[in-house]
Formats: C-alpha cells, sequence, structure tokens
C-alpha cells in the first residue's frame, strides 16, 4: 500500500466487525480509586497492569517494505535516524518507536516551552529538574507496559455565551508521551489528510481555511456545521477502528486505551471517561482531525456527485442577449436622425439591462472546508440542494461517527441575503440591483468598470469585537445626564502595578492582533475609530490612573500622541501602535500549504540553534548530574525579572542544563547576584569541548 495514499478507502466497519486491536487488552485494569469515586466494574481503568503480565511483541517477519525514515533530536544535541516498518500497509512498530529515546527527547523538545507548559498537573510536577535520569525511567516503563497515564486535572475556561469550556491539565510526564504519539501520527496522517482540512496543522491556519472560501466565486447558499460537544462524544472503538487502518501495533493501541480511561480529577474527584479525546491534552488535535478525516472524504462524495460535470454551470442571459440586440439596433439609428424618442428608448433598455443577471445558472458546484470541528459547505444551486446536503451529513455523523450536529449552530444561509460567521469573520456576496458599471479614477484616467456580484467578500464583525473588548474592560457603558447610553473608554486598572514600557506593550498586543488577523476585511476603516479612540484613550486612562494625573489629557500632554513610553539603556522610546492608515491591505490571504509536511524535514537545522540537553552544568561545569532548570516566563519589554531569572531572560532562554546542586543554589536565591559574563563564558566553553558530529 502507498504510504502517501491520501484518502481511506471504505466505511468505518461495525463494532461487530471489529478485530482484536479494537479493543482495549483485557489485562488492563483501574487504578487506585480516590475519595468518594462510585465503585463499580470496568475492565479498563487508565491502564494500571496486573502483576506477570507479558508484553506482546510485533512479528517483524512478513515487513514487506521500510517506510519513510525521520529524523529525531538525541539528548547531545545530534539527530538520529528512526524509521516506520510496514508490514501489508500498515505501520507496525510504533510502540517499539515510542520507547525510543531520542524520540522522547525531540516530544520533550517540542512541548518544554508551551504555554502551560509549566503548568502543574495533578502530582504538582513541573519540567523543572528533568534530567536523563528521568528518560530512562520513563523508557522502562514503556518497555515493560508499565506507564500508567495519570488523570487530567480539569479547570473551566468561560466562553462568550457564558458557558464554560471543560480542558484538562495533563502531567509533565504525559505531555512528552502524548506529543511522542502526536509526532509520529503526524507523520502517518498528514500526507493522507485532504486539502480542506485546516485545523491543528502544520503550515495552515484560519487564514488559509478563510482564503480557500475567498474561491467560492458565485455561491449563493452555505451550510454552518457545528457538531455537539465534539471532543467529549468522540467514538474510543470507531477512533480505533479509523487508526486500524493504517496501524497493525496493539502495544500501541493498548497505550491509547489507557490515555482514553484515564479519566479526570474535579475538585478532587475521579471521574472515569468513556467517550471523547482529552481536552487539552497533547494529542487531541490530531486525534480528532484523524476522526473527522471519515467526514471529510464523505463530503468529498457528495461534492462529486452533486456538482455538475462541465466546466461552465453557467450560460448567457437569453433576455440579456435580446436587450443588447435590441440597443445595437438603436444605437445605429440613433445617429443619423438624432430623434428624441431613440434616445430615451436607449437610456430605458440600459437601465432594465443593468438590472438583469448577464448570467443565468444551469448547474451546481458545492465546495467544503473545515477547521477543528467547525465546517462550512458552499453551493452554487438552489436552497432544496443546501438542506440535502445538511440532511446527509447530519445522518453520516450520528450513523457511522456516532456524534450529532448542533441544531442551534448548523444553520443554511442565503448568502446573497445575510451574512456568515466563520472562524471570527462575517462573509457575504453583495448582489446590486442598480447598476452594473461603476466609474473609478486610476492614474489621473476615468475608468469604467462591470461590478463582480459573484465574489465573497469578508468584513470583520465590528459589535462583536466592540463586545469582546468592554468585556476584557478597555470600554464600559456610560449613561449621560439624559438617560442615554454611551460607549466610553475605560482604564485597565490591574495593570497599573506595570511600568510604562509594559503597559504600552500589553496594548500593542491586543491593538497589532487584531490589525493582523482582520488585515484583508473590506472594513478595515473601521479599527480607525476602535484603535485611534477607545484603546489610545483607554491606555491613556491607564497610564492617568497610575501616575495620578487628573484626566486622559494631561496623559497625551505628558508623553505625546502616542503616549511615548521613554528608552532606557538600550531599549529605545516605545510608541503606542497604530496604522497611517487602515486601508484594505493589497495582499491576499496566504496560501494554503498542500504538499506534505514532514515534521522532521528541518530537525537537523533546528539543532544547531539548541541546546543540548544534558551538556555540562553552565554554572560550574560539572559534567554529571546534570538537569534543566526551567522557569515559567521570561520577561521582556521593561517587566523587570528578578534572580536567576534575570540572567536567563539576559540569555533569551527558559531552561539551561544545571548540576543538582546548583539547581538547589538557584531555588534558594544564593546565585542571584551571578553576571551574565561568567554563566555564558562557563556554558559556552563546555559546549564547545563536546563532540561535533
Amino acid at each position: 500500500m502507498d504510504s502517501d495514499q491520501r484518502s481511506i478507502n471504505g466505511s468505518i466497519s461495525k463494532l461487530s466487525q471489529q478485530d482484536e486491536c479494537s479493543t482495549p487488552n483485557k489485562d488492563i485494569t483501574y487504578q487506585e480509586s480516590t475519595a468518594r469515586l462510585p465503585k463499580g466494574s470496568n475492565p479498563y481503568g487508565n491502564g494500571g497492569l496486573i502483576l506477570g503480565h507479558s508484553p506482546r511483541m510485533q512479528a517483524m517477519t512478513k515487513v514487506i517494505q521500510p517506510s519513510r525514515s525521520f529524523m529525531a533530536a538525541a539528548g547531545n544535541g545530534t539527530a538520529n535516524e528512526m524509521k516506520l516498518m510496514f508490514e501489508d500497509g500498515k505501520v507496525v512498530n510504533l510502540y517499539q518507536l515510542m520507547c525510543n529515546k531520542d524520540l522522547l527527547i525531540q516530544a520533550y523538545r517540542n512541548v518544554r516551552s508551551n504555554s502551560g507548559s509549566m503548568t502543574p498537573g495533578v502530582d504538582d510536577k513541573t519540567f523543572d529538574g528533568i534530567n536523563e535520569v528521568y528518560f530512562d525511567k520513563l523508557i522502562d516503563e514503556l518497555s515493560s507496559d508499565k506507564f500508567k497515564f495519570t488523570s487530567v486535572r480539569r479547570i473551566y475556561i468561560p466562553k462568550a455565551n457564558g458557558k464554560t469550556r471543560p480542558s484538562g491539565i495533563p502531567t509533565s510526564r504525559d505531555k512528552i508521551v502524548q506529543e511522542a504519539i502526536k509526532i509520529l501520527l503526524e507523520i502517518i496522517y498528514e500526507s493522507k489528510f485532504l486539502d480542506v482540512s485546516h485545523g491543528f496543522r502544520p503550515m495552515r491556519s484560519c487564514h488559509t481555511a478563510l482564503n480557500q472560501i475567498s474561491k467560492w466565486n458565485g455561491t449563493t447558499w452555505m451550510v454552518e456545521g457545528d457538531i455537539k460537544g465534539f471532543f467529549d462524544n468522540v467514538d474510543h472503538h470507531i477512533l480505533i477502528t479509523i487508526l486500524e487502518k493504517h496501524i497493525k501495533d496493539q502495544r500501541f493501541f493498548d497505550l491509547l486505551w489507557k490515555l482514553f480511561r484515564a479519566g479526570y480529577i474535579d475538585e478532587g474527584v475521579k471521574y472515569s471517561t468513556f467517550t471523547g479525546v482529552p481536552q487539552g491534552g497533547v494529542v487531541s488535535p490530531i486525534l480528532s482531525n484523524i476522526y473527522l478525516n471519515e467526514f471529510d472524504n464523505f463530503v468529498i462524495t457528495l461534492i462529486e456527485k452533486y456538482s455538475s460535470k462541465e466546466r461552465l454551470i453557467s450560460k448567457v442571459n437569453p433576455k440579456m442577449i435580446k436587450y443588447s440586440t435590441e440597443l445595437s439596433l438603436l444605437n445605429d439609428k440613433y445617429p443619423n436622425n438624432k430623434c428624441e424618442e431613440t434616445l430615451k428608448r436607449i437610456k430605458a433598455l440600459r437601465a432594465e439591462r443593468n438590472t438583469l443577471q448577464s448570467r443565468v445558472r444551469v448547474g451546481a458546484r458545492v465546495r467544503y472546508v473545515r477547521y477543528a470541528d467547525d465546517w462550512l459547505i458552499g453551493v452554487i444551486g438552489d436552497k432544496t440542494l443546501a438542506l440535502q446536503l445538511k440532511e446527509e451529513c447530519k445522518n453520516f455523523l450520528k450513523d457511522k461517527l456516532n456524534i450529532e450536529l448542533s441544531d442551534e449552530k448548523t444553520k443554511v444561509t442565503n448568502i446573497t441575503q445575510n451574512d456568515v460567521r466563520f472562524l471570527g469573520v462575517d462573509i457575504r456576496r453583495n448582489v446590486s440591483d442598480e447598476s452594473k458599471i461603476i466609474q473609478k479614477h486610476v492614474k489621473g484616467r476615468l475608468i469604467k468598470s462591470r461590478i463582480n456580484s459573484t465574489k465573497l467578500q469578508f468584513y470583520m464583525p465590528v459589535k462583536h469585537i466592540m463586545k469582546k473588548l468592554m468585556d476584557a474592560g478597555f470600554m464600559k457603558t456610560y449613561t449621560t445626564h439624559n438617560g442615554l447610553d454611551r460607549i466610553v473608554p475605560n482604564a485597565i486598572t490591574k495593570w497599573i502595578f506595570l511600568d510604562h514600557r509594559s503597559i504600552i506593550l500589553r496594548y500593542n498586543a491586543v491593538i497589532q492582533g487584531l490589525i493582523n488577523y482582520y488585515s484583508f476585511v473590506e472594513n478595515k476603516y473601521s479599527f480607525h475609530s476602535i484603535v485611534n479612540l477607545f484603546l489610545h484613550y483607554s491606555c491613556a486612562k491607564t497610564l492617568a490612573r497610575k501616575l495620578n494625573l487628573i484626566n486622559r489629557a494631561q496623559a497625551f500632554q505628558k508623553f505625546g500622541r502616542y503616549l511615548t513610553a521613554p528608552g532606557t539603556g538600550k531599549m529605545k522610546p516605545m510608541d503606542l501602535f497604530t496604522l497611517d492608515n487602515f486601508k484594505k491591505s493589497t495582499f491576499m490571504l496566504g496560501k494554503a500549504i498542500t504538499k506534505p509536511v514532514d515534521p522532521f524535514a528541518v530537525t537537523n537545522w533546528s539543532l544547531r540553534s539548541q541546546d543540548n540537553l544534558f551538556e555540562p552544568c553552565w554554572i560550574c561545569g560539572e559534567m554529571d548530574g546534570v538537569e534543566m532548570h526551567h522557569v515559567k516566563h521570561l520577561r521582556k519589554g521593561g517587566v523587570k525579572s528578578t534572580g536567576f531569572t534575570a540572567l536567563m531572560s539576559s540569555l533569551n532562554r527558559k531552561q539551561i542544563p544545571v548540576c543538582k546542586p546548583c539547581h538547589i543554589k538557584i531555588h534558594k536565591g544564593l546565585y542571584n547576584d551571578m553576571k551574565l559574563k561568567d554563566l555564558h563564558k562557563i556554558g559556552e566553553r563546555k559546549r564547545k569541548t563536546l563532540p561535533t558530529h
């Protein structure tokens, strides 16, 4: 079987037809119960093993194809080659690779600097202090099948509609193992995913999805799809069945079952999980994409079924031909007689012709795009076809994937009459009934052009953005003396303790984030009032509150129009960000990357700029017992770091190798007065003594 095959053939097998890889290892038992946990029989648990279990080994005698080689970072800064092995077109050595130290170190490299990487799970441990022994123990547990995923710590994140979204925080050890699983699954599946999928994939984003939609010229109806509680309702048996199409490794499936059954801790109580992928888990996005890739392939079959095979699905409007023919005769006749009635008839015919569609539809087109669990189907056709597509999608998701569409959020919309909001952008198609010709000046010349009424246009939802800024505290509602409500800028009091430069940095992050995301929209000019009025005045109020000034006018008088933060030392003065104009950007959205991406394709290059994990201690030069010292944040832009963290901020590193005694002294504050040159020289000298490859 071709390892770069791009589609999965056949429908999902029924549960009654599953083979032994579809179900968890029967030797897996429950983890010890916690207080108040309801007791009950469950054969799977979270992966504890019965004493005396003998791990099954994969037979390698029938291997017929060595698959793609890839590189994984070793602990000494080099890169080692690893291979996926195939039997009957299926990968058979995933679990063997999971026990590879180089892969686990690469997984650690990937997750160690992520936001939340230093947030402890239920074991209250972080990456701080990780060393070579840590990986040796982890490999020993994996090799002997004694590894168990720990229950995640559940937290609740507020949503815009007032509800909350559950999320889980895994332990640091589980993050590494999950990242290793993700790396291997990405290598297998990234080339099999379709170009219509954009969520949580390398080199893809919201912008690549919107760029794909921008090419849907002529769309009349859109089906807005939203899956009800998708991440909580993924069927584990169906997911394993999908994975079995390309993987044949029971030990790897047993590891996934341990992950699925790990459960979560909520306010000290352990809860079991029988459906869903762990929200907040490192491996959840790739598992979700593998699951919904089945839906992508199904929608492609609908596109082939309902889209016309002809290249053109429209023809010239016969009425337009009739008007044009009569106008041509009258235009030839008028110069000879200059009849006023003829001129009136010409003007009337032109006005009537401009109200007609130049072409009429004779076929249909169906398009589709998906970002995570949100998807959109565009239809050039009638409403009946759009409703039929919605119903068939709903039935497939229910019957084949055991998930349901949200009736509240799944809508069929006429794009020429109402906007469709997708990925935070309002999509509309402007159709003018009055004039087909517009005039504009280009380089001093008057140019006439026909309005394109088939093109989709993107707009930022101004009211939605204003509400989010109001919820964040940048604005508030003020009631005037005559009872009218006004929106006015508001100070962010929680930022008052920061210095001037740090306040400017935070406002700039908000302003630039909004402008960068919506740089391509038609109504980008709306940012003029949002940025230059509300956000700039909010910043002025914040600085006025901080410095005990009477009002924001005094802040502008003291620091200038852009509330400039003075420079200190090597740092230049910093202005509050704005644009010279808020015209729509001339460049369009970034193009989707359709070439399959190998996560390890640039590993050798990236290793050049990375520190070796277990090189000599950067403080004293000790070779033995080296571990990694982690910090949660690197304060920049004027936010003062203190103690040893200030040195790490100067080096722009969140982790450095240190020996155990030095690590203890760091946490005791005994190295707070160390100079940067002393730390860097020792580390640089010791790195030069390491062997090169």
